[in-house]
């Protein structure tokens, strides 16, 4: 009789440490976010405190809101594009936070020492798990990685636009990576061409 009543208190006891155990881990593992364990070794800490400041925080054009004035946001985009070199960039486009690829991407799509933009192209095409959030103007929006940087930073330089009624090739696709590219981007995307 002693044994069971001891048995049962010791049972009562431990219930509660696995409890408390159970809920400590539960919340250590709710909050985990995938950047802790982002490598940031041949980042500058510079560069590294402007990419924690724009995270999470979404891609704005140079003029947002109702006001259309320049965001501080739309400011610290400008200096990460202008102050990462090309290898902190190529190494921001495996940050797992959408904007900060977004920027990156962009980034290497701009700098003119970067010679194999398709290639660079090519990758940001596959992203399409990783969300970003936009604004232009007072319009905002989300959408995936590849989707945003083919619209507002690829399309620019290969479609026709009726305003400057020109085709921009700021970047020098040949014609064959031009369509491998569309052709890789249209497969992903599932959009068909009618001919």
């Amino acid at each position: 009789m002693k044994k069971s009543k001891r048995r049962q208190k010791s049972l009562v006891s431990i219930f509660p440490m696995i409890t408390i155990f159970g809920m400590i881990i539960f919340g250590l593992c709710s909050f985990y976010e995938p950047d802790w364990h982002f490598d940031w070794q041949g980042i500058r800490p510079e560069v590294k405190n402007t990419v924690l400041e724009v995270k999470d925080r979404g891609v704005d054009h140079i003029y947002s809101g109702e006001a259309g004035g320049i965001s501080t946001q739309y400011k610290k985009q400008q200096w990460l594009l202008k102050y990462a070199t090309a290898d902190e960039l190529q190494k921001l486009t495996a940050y797992p936070d959408g904007t900060v690829k977004v920027i990156a991407y962009e980034g290497l799509l701009k700098d003119p020492s970067v010679k194999d933009k398709a290639s660079i192209v090519l990758n940001v095409i596959n992203d399409t798990v990783t969300k970003v959030y936009y604004t232009i103007g007072c319009i905002g929006d989300r959408t995936d990685v590849s989707e945003y940087v083919m619209r507002h930073t690829v399309f620019n330089n290969l479609i026709y636009s009726s305003g400057a009624r020109e085709i921009r090739e700021g970047f020098k696709f040949t014609d064959s990576q031009k369509k491998k590219i569309l052709s890789e981007y249209y497969k992903i995307h599932d959009i068909t061409i009618e001919n």
